[in-house]
Protein backbone atom coordinates (compact mmCIF):
# COMPACT_ATOMS: atom_id res chain seq x y z
CA UNK A 1 0.00 0.00 0.00
CA UNK A 2 1.06 3.34 -1.18
CA UNK A 3 -0.06 6.74 0.13
CA UNK A 4 0.63 10.46 1.55
CA UNK A 5 0.98 11.95 5.11
CA UNK A 6 0.49 15.61 5.28
CA UNK A 7 0.24 17.80 8.26
CA UNK A 8 1.49 21.22 9.76
CA UNK A 9 4.38 20.86 11.74
CA UNK A 10 5.44 23.37 14.56
CA UNK A 11 7.41 25.87 13.31
CA UNK A 12 6.82 24.94 9.57
CA UNK A 13 5.16 27.57 6.71
CA UNK A 14 2.61 25.93 5.22
CA UNK A 15 2.15 22.12 4.99
CA UNK A 16 4.00 19.00 4.96
CA UNK A 17 3.56 16.19 2.63
CA UNK A 18 5.37 13.21 2.74
CA UNK A 19 5.09 9.57 1.10
CA UNK A 20 4.56 6.30 2.43
CA UNK A 21 4.64 2.88 1.77
CA UNK A 22 3.33 0.31 3.82
CA UNK A 23 4.06 -3.96 3.58
CA UNK A 24 1.99 -5.96 5.15
CA UNK A 25 1.78 -9.61 6.18
CA UNK A 26 -1.51 -11.58 6.96
CA UNK A 27 -2.47 -14.42 9.33
CA UNK A 28 -5.70 -15.32 9.82
CA UNK A 29 -6.88 -12.51 8.01
CA UNK A 30 -5.31 -9.97 10.71
CA UNK A 31 -2.14 -8.02 10.34
CA UNK A 32 0.33 -9.63 11.52
CA UNK A 33 3.23 -7.56 10.12
CA UNK A 34 3.63 -3.93 8.84
CA UNK A 35 7.17 -2.43 7.49
CA UNK A 36 6.91 1.31 6.86
CA UNK A 37 9.27 2.67 4.64
CA UNK A 38 8.85 6.86 4.77
CA UNK A 39 11.27 9.58 4.18
CA UNK A 40 11.48 11.44 6.90
CA UNK A 41 13.91 14.17 5.72
CA UNK A 42 11.39 17.40 4.78
CA UNK A 43 10.27 16.69 8.64
CA UNK A 44 12.81 16.71 10.25
CA UNK A 45 14.12 19.65 8.07
CA UNK A 46 10.55 21.26 9.51
CA UNK A 47 11.85 20.29 13.25
CA UNK A 48 15.13 21.67 13.05
CA UNK A 49 13.70 25.06 11.41
CA UNK A 50 11.40 25.31 14.14
CA UNK A 51 14.32 24.52 16.91
CA UNK A 52 16.19 27.27 14.93
CA UNK A 53 13.99 29.85 14.77
CA UNK A 54 13.16 29.49 18.80
CA UNK A 55 16.94 29.65 19.42
CA UNK A 56 16.84 33.09 17.26
CA UNK A 57 13.85 34.42 18.96
CA UNK A 58 15.54 33.48 22.04
CA UNK A 59 19.07 34.87 21.34
CA UNK A 60 17.37 38.11 20.17
CA UNK A 61 15.98 38.38 23.45
CA UNK A 62 18.81 37.88 25.42
CA UNK A 63 21.14 40.56 23.28
CA UNK A 64 18.00 42.89 23.83
CA UNK A 65 18.11 42.43 27.60
CA UNK A 66 14.19 41.65 26.43
CA UNK A 67 12.90 39.37 29.79
CA UNK A 68 9.18 38.77 28.67
CA UNK A 69 10.25 37.73 24.93
CA UNK A 70 12.91 35.17 26.10
CA UNK A 71 10.70 33.64 29.43
CA UNK A 72 8.27 33.15 26.29
CA UNK A 73 10.75 30.47 24.75
CA UNK A 74 11.44 28.71 27.74
CA UNK A 75 9.13 25.66 28.47
CA UNK A 76 7.80 26.17 32.27
CA UNK A 77 9.55 23.62 33.25
CA UNK A 78 13.18 24.69 31.83
CA UNK A 79 16.10 23.64 33.44
CA UNK A 80 19.29 25.93 32.89
CA UNK A 81 22.70 24.33 33.82
CA UNK A 82 25.83 27.00 34.19
CA UNK A 83 29.07 25.66 34.90
CA UNK A 84 29.72 26.13 39.00
CA UNK A 85 33.06 27.75 37.43
CA UNK A 86 30.67 30.57 36.57
CA UNK A 87 29.82 34.15 38.49
CA UNK A 88 26.51 32.34 37.92
CA UNK A 89 27.11 28.58 37.81
CA UNK A 90 24.76 26.30 39.06
CA UNK A 91 21.39 25.08 38.18
CA UNK A 92 18.01 26.62 37.83
CA UNK A 93 14.89 25.49 37.41
CA UNK A 94 11.33 26.70 35.84
CA UNK A 95 10.65 30.33 34.78
CA UNK A 96 11.29 31.53 38.55
CA UNK A 97 14.89 30.14 37.92
CA UNK A 98 15.30 31.62 34.55
CA UNK A 99 14.40 34.77 35.91
CA UNK A 100 17.57 33.94 38.25
CA UNK A 101 19.94 33.00 36.05
CA UNK A 102 18.93 36.17 33.85
CA UNK A 103 20.01 38.53 36.29
CA UNK A 104 22.98 36.76 37.40
CA UNK A 105 24.06 36.49 33.59
CA UNK A 106 23.47 40.42 32.74
CA UNK A 107 25.18 41.35 36.23
CA UNK A 108 28.28 39.45 34.89
CA UNK A 109 28.22 41.10 31.41
CA UNK A 110 26.41 44.05 31.36
CA UNK A 111 29.31 45.83 32.66
CA UNK A 112 30.97 44.31 30.08
CA UNK A 113 29.42 44.92 26.79
CA UNK A 114 27.68 47.56 24.85
CA UNK A 115 24.24 46.81 23.55
CA UNK A 116 26.44 46.41 20.23
CA UNK A 117 28.73 43.63 21.37
CA UNK A 118 25.92 41.32 22.16
CA UNK A 119 25.78 39.21 19.15
CA UNK A 120 24.48 35.67 19.29
CA UNK A 121 23.85 34.25 15.79
CA UNK A 122 22.92 30.42 16.11
CA UNK A 123 24.30 28.62 12.50
CA UNK A 124 23.37 24.96 13.41
CA UNK A 125 20.88 23.69 15.87
CA UNK A 126 22.67 20.64 16.65
CA UNK A 127 20.25 17.03 17.21
CA UNK A 128 17.53 17.99 15.07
Amino acid sequence: MTGRYTGQPPGAGQPQAGAFAHVLAFRDGRVAELRQFTNSHRREQAAAAAGLGTVRRMFKAAERRDPQTLLGTYAEDIVITEAASLPYGGVYHGHHGAVRHALAYTTTWDRLQSAGDRRMEPAHLAGQ
